[in-house]
């Protein structure tokens, strides 16, 4: 499978307009989502994920193979991310999202976004995140909040979500591609999933990721280029 650019793919996201929401009337049959009488807190469930939605806030657990990965975003206009493994909370991600082309990550003191090339500083910590079940977990919870989530009020917070996968995508040449992860979730995302996918019709994903477009991201945000890219 060709590689897409990311050069490419910053104008697709930024071009597409987040209305997409309209495709996805009557989509993901198989999750649970209960909206309490009040409407304001909503749950959305699948068979490794539980997150709660409120306005302005997502959090929740994703439970990997490699341990329970919890999360939480909230903000607006800016939003701001936390993840952490639940055996090592330490040990936190944190992703501010600002605007659509405007967001970093932080780990281990240290401040990383995905314009240029990176110093040797912060080559260092991405690869230690890299080979933590921290970072091999935030792809797995991207992926699955992707199918379980409407971008119409959760697009900033999914793109604070997203980020610290795209910029460990970006600059990290040895970690693990979206086609591989997307093996370990049951959300159908590339064509050999979709065949083999028991939900008639698959879902529609509110993250874009497939055969066309081999690189994860949210409509309306791509707060990185293609300077420094490793693969």
């Amino acid at each position: 499978m060709k590689y897409q650019t990311i050069s490419k793919f910053v104008i697709l996201l930024l071009c597409i307009p987040a209305v997409a929401w309209c495709f996805f009337q009557g989509w993901n049959s198989r999750s649970a989502r209960n909206i309490q009488p009040d409407a304001r807190q909503e749950i959305v469930s699948s068979g490794r994920l539980h997150a709660v939605i409120v306005p302005g806030s997502i959090s929740g657990v994703y439970q990997g193979d490699g341990g329970n990965l919890n999360f939480k975003v909230q903000g607006a206009p800016a939003s701001s991310a936390e993840m952490w493994m639940a055996d090592a909370p330490e040990q936190k991600v944190i992703s501010t999202v600002s605007g659509p082309k405007s967001g970093s990550i932080t780990f281990q003191g240290r401040t990383v976004d995905g314009f240029g090339s990176t110093t040797r500083e912060e080559q260092q910590v991405l690869e230690d995140l890299s080979e933590l079940s921290l970072g091999r977990s935030i792809p797995l919870l991207s992926l699955e909040l992707g199918c379980l989530l409407s971008p119409q009020q959760t697009a900033q917070h999914q793109a604070s979500l997203v980020l610290p996968w795209q910029i460990l995508l970006k600059y990290v040449p040895t970690f693990p591609r979206p086609e591989t992860s997307a093996k370990n979730v049951e959300c159908p995302y590339f064509d050999e999933q979709i065949r083999n996918s028991s939900t008639e019709p698959p879902p529609v994903p509110s993250l874009i990721l497939g055969n066309e477009t081999a690189f994860p991201g949210i409509f309306g945000f791509a707060p990185f280029d293609a300077v420094g890219e490793v693969r």
